[in-house]
């Protein structure tokens, strides 16, 4: 809504006539300085308050108005004693941005041209707005800029360059470095100069000659938002010099693109903060002889809050191996902090019982059910017995592990039991299986499976793919494949657990007699059937 007002401001004040904003109440939120001749205060009025015509229809005249994004002309008489007082056109529409309407009082007949431009102008703006509105990551910003902006501004072309440091001082070394691999322009790095040269001198045209199809008039506009110091540059390539009222309706629609790259930035920042916070609340893993092991988390595109993913592994008495993966429903400090004490419950439980996993998530169960009776949460217990090689586990819910024995292709380990913090079930055993030495367990939550517009049955088959051919890769490779490489497709959070088995028995075997199981995706696969 603000953005909305901001937008009209900045192309209202370049308008003759008088130009008002209308709620979807009714009532005027803001006009232009022209609109003094409707009245001397109307910002906040009720829109027929103003007319005084009492043949028409205002209300009628504002729902065709709020039905059309094209404007509609209507004959008003307001309350005035200058030329208003007489019927005059209004023209009336609604914003593609927010749904409120912007009404025009229309100039007399020989000013109608202008009048054009104006509503042209008007047009332009909210659309470039409306675009911008959608663009959430800097990477969507700069997108916008340079695919859709040339045609609204009218302009041959339109990119950006930033000052990464500003906008997000949290992000990591290296991270978006490369100029060459993202849509604009680092301006803290120094190593391009003829780059950095195009991006010199804003807000003078160059080169002095006239435009060629080779040497266009280049428009550089700083971007500001709310400090002083500036967060990029916009570079415009023009035609021809532009006359000096478009030029100042191209700084209006600049400082549009100004708000989308703060407000971008902005995003880009608590993502990163999200994310640290995340990972100090995840355990550091112990290095034992019997495992290699490495584990990833990374926030999901779409999330700015902390979530709920975690993971664990841990030494357990008689020389076997606890580990675990669960996901806290909901994202914000409020599930990390409860994720972090499930994690610990699971811990004790684990060193409490008779090394059994029905009985460690159980033990959780009862308290997700006594202590967070509005929580639900996901986990996967598994306990490993070195000296056996023999793996047992407990499944509450969550995404199948993925077993990768050397040679083979990789399997979903099969059964799952009900969710933690349903009253009055326990969760029972899943199953166990046998691991050979250099197999390697996948433990992960669904955010590494989920894409947008697929099933969860395309995301295994994606999955089970995508490591079909990584036997031989280091688990910290594994992760950086299957985490720190994925796009803006994975909206949510993903934690990732890799587990190669260092000391084990022989060939794995499955024994679970209590699940079905399908064959699905590829050959070798097998997919627990869920419900």
């Amino acid at each position: 809504m603000e953005e909305a007002l901001g937008a009209f401001m900045g192309a209202a004040r370049w308008v003759g006539e008088p130009l008002m904003l209308v709620d979807e109440a009714g009532r005027v939120r803001a006009g232009n300085a022209a609109a003094a001749a409707v009245g001397a205060r109307i910002a906040g009025r009720a829109f027929a308050s103003l007319v005084v015509d009492p043949d028409a229809d205002v209300e009628r005249c504002l729902q065709r108005w709020r039905s059309t994004e094209e404007p509609v002309s209507a004959e008003l008489t307001f309350r005035s004693d200058g030329p208003l007082a007489r019927p005059r056109t209004c023209l009336g529409q609604r914003t593609s941005a927010t749904g409120e309407i912007v009404v025009r009082v229309a100039a007399p007949e020989p000013d109608s041209v202008t009048a054009g431009r104006a509503d042209e102008r008007l047009r332009r703006l909210y659309a470039l707005s409306a675009v911008l509105a959608d663009a959430i990551s800097l990477r969507e910003v700069a997108h916008v800029i340079r695919e859709d902006a040339p045609g609204l501004i009218g302009v041959r072309s339109a990119s950006l360059g930033l000052y990464l440091h500003r906008l997000f001082p949290l992000r990591e070394s290296g991270e978006f470095a490369a100029a060459t691999n993202e849509p604009w322009l680092d301006l803290d790095i120094a190593g391009n100069p003829e780059a950095l040269s195009a991006f010199s001198e804003p807000g003078r045209l160059a080169p002095d000659a006239g435009p060629t199809a080779d040497a266009p008039h280049i428009l550089l506009l700083t971007l500001t938002g709310h400090r002083p110091e500036p967060l990029g540059i916009l570079r415009l390539e023009l035609d021809a010099p532009l006359p000096p009222d478009e030029a100042a309706h191209v700084q209006v629609m600049a400082g549009q693109v100004a708000q989308a790259v703060s407000r971008a930035g902005l995003y880009e920042h608590e993502h990163r903060l999200a994310q640290r916070l995340q990972i100090s609340l995840l355990p550091d893993l112990p290095n034992l002889p019997e495992l290699t092991v490495a584990a990833r988390y990374a926030a999901g595109a779409d999330q700015v809050a902390v979530g709920g993913d975690w993971y664990d592994l841990f030494r357990l008495p008689g020389g076997r191996i606890g580990m675990a993966i669960g996901d806290v429903a909901g994202h914000g400090l409020t599930e990390a902090t409860e994720m972090a004490q499930l994690r610990s419950v699971l811990r004790a439980a684990a060193l409490r019982v008779d090394n059994e996993p029905q009985d460690v998530m159980a033990e959780v169960n009862a308290f997700i059910c006594a202590y967070l009776p509005e929580r639900s949460a996901t986990a996967c217990y598994l306990v490993y017995d070195p000296a056996r090689g023999l793996l047992r586990y407990t499944n509450a819910g969550h995404m199948p592990p993925l077993l990768l024995p050397p040679g083979e292709a990789p399997r979903l380990l099969p059964g799952r039991v009900p969710l933690l913090g349903m009253t009055g079930v326990a969760p029972g055993p899943c199953g166990e299986v046998k691991i050979e030495k250099g197999a390697t367990l996948l433990l992960y939550t669904d955010g590494l499976v989920e894409r947008r517009g697929e099933s969860l049955d395309e995301g295994f088959a994606f999955l089970s793919a995508l490591v079909a051919d990584t036997h031989d890769m280091a688990p910290d490779m594994l992760c950086r494949l299957l985490v720190d490489s994925r796009d803006g497709a994975w909206p949510d959070d993903r934690a990732l657990m890799a587990v190669r088995f260092e000391v084990a028995g022989t060939e794995p075997t499955f024994a679970c007699p209590a699940s079905r199981v399908r064959q699905a995706g590829r050959s070798g696969t097998a997919r627990p059937v869920v419900g």
